[in-house]
């Protein structure tokens, strides 16, 4: 069993804040299918997969679309998990589905990037023994 290591999962919460900043917030789905995969807007849960390596936005030239998709290599051992932590952290933060959180027509970015940064936060040590238990949650 491959486990997640905090400092993962904090790097993992931190680096998919920063591309919603920038790429900006999308609803609905992982990525923005009507834009370029390096600079197509993510919802949360799509920039989790993408700051972990998982996933990467690809352009279909057949279907004109914008989708998230494999990495097509091996993730770094560790990442699928830490994705996961950092995905059930983030909705207990929140209090419930990460995704119908996301996709609230009222949710702002600002909302979304605040609600990633503290959850990275808690990620970090002293932290350590919640994102084991969260770990074990996802292993059990």
């Amino acid at each position: 069993m491959t486990t997640a290591s905090t400092t993962q999962t904090a790097e993992i919460l931190r680096t998919a804040a920063d591309l919603i900043q920038t790429r900006g917030l999308y609803k609905g789905a992982f990525v923005d299918p009507h834009q370029v995969p390096e600079t197509a807007p993510l919802c949360a849960l799509g920039a989790i997969d993408v700051a972990a390596g998982i996933s990467r936005p690809h352009y279909d030239k057949t279907y004109g679309r914008t989708y998230l998709s494999g990495v097509g290599t091996t993730p770094e051992p560790g990442a699928l998990a830490a994705s996961g932590v950092a995905s059930d952290l983030l909705r207990e933060e929140i209090g419930g589905a990460v995704a119908m959180w996301n996709d609230d027509r009222k949710r702002t970015k600002g909302e979304v990037v605040n609600a990633i940064r503290r959850t990275a936060d808690r990620a970090d040590p002293p932290y350590q023994r919640r994102i084991r238990k969260a770990w074990s949650k996802l292993w059990t």
